[in-house]
C-alpha cells in the first residue's frame, strides 16, 4: 500500500508532479501485487482484521519514510538515515524482542546479524541513496520489485511451483516499475 499513500502524498508534501502515468502504473502495481499475492489462497475471519490493519499501518509508516526521506535528501545522508530509522524501529519493537527467550537469541545470532546488516540496513542505506535521485513516487513503486524477486527466489531455492496468476502479477508490477522510472 506504499506506493498508494506516496503517489497521493508526495504531490502535497514535496511538490512533487503527479502525471497520469504515475497513476497508470500504481494501478498497474495495485493489481499485480493483489495477483501476486494470490487472494483466492487467503482466508479472512475477524482474526485477519488485526494483521490488515498492521499491514496497512506498516505501508503508511514505509510511505512515511519514503517521504521524509526524500524531503532530507540534501541535509542527511544515508549512513545517518539508516542508522536514525534502525533505531526508531527497533525501540518500536523492543517490546517484542524482549518477549523472546536469550538461547532463541543467541543460537540464532549466525542467521540474525546478517539479515539486520545486509537484508535491513544495506537494502534501507541503497533505498535512502535512491531517494535522494529520483522522486519518491518513483522510488516507492521500484520497492515492489520485492514480491517479484521473492517468487524467483522461491522457484529457484525451494523449488516451489509457479502460477499463472503469480506470471502476470510479476509482469504487472515490472511494467509499473518500467512506466512509471522512465
Amino acid at each position: 500500500s506504499a506506493p498508494i499513500y506516496v503517489a497521493l502524498l508526495a504531490p502535497l508534501f514535496l511538490k512533487e508532479r503527479r502525471s497520469r502515468i504515475v497513476w497508470f502504473g500504481v494501478s498497474l502495481a495495485i493489481g499485480g501485487t493483489v495477483m501476486l499475492s494470490n487472494p483466492s489462497q487467503l482466508g479472512f475471519d475477524l482474526r485477519s482484521w488485526s494483521g490488515i490493519l498492521a499491514g496497512i499501518l506498516s505501508g503508511f509508516t514505509f510511505a512515511l519514510v519514503m517521504l521524509l526521506s526524500r524531503s532530507l535528501k540534501d541535509r542527511v545522508n544515508g549512513h545517518t538515515q539508516v542508522l536514525w530509522s534502525s533505531a526508531i524501529a527497533s525501540l518500536v519493537l523492543l517490546p517484542w524482542a524482549l518477549q523472546t527467550d536469550a538461547p532463541v537469541v543467541m543460537s540464532n545470532l549466525e542467521f540474525l546479524v546478517p539479515l539486520g546488516v545486509i537484508a535491513l540496513g544495506a537494502a534501507y542505506f541503497f533505498s535512502f541513496l535512491g531517494l535522494k535521485r529520483v522522486p519518491a513516487q518513483v522510488a516507492s513503486v521500484t520497492a515492489l520489485s520485492e514480491p517479484v524477486s521473492s517468487i524467483f527466489i522461491g522457484l529457484l531455492l525451494f523449488h516451489e511451483s509457479l502460477g499463472l496468476l503469480s506470471v502476470v502479477g510479476a509482469v504487472l508490477v515490472l511494467a509499473s516499475i518500467y512506466l512509471i522510472s522512465r
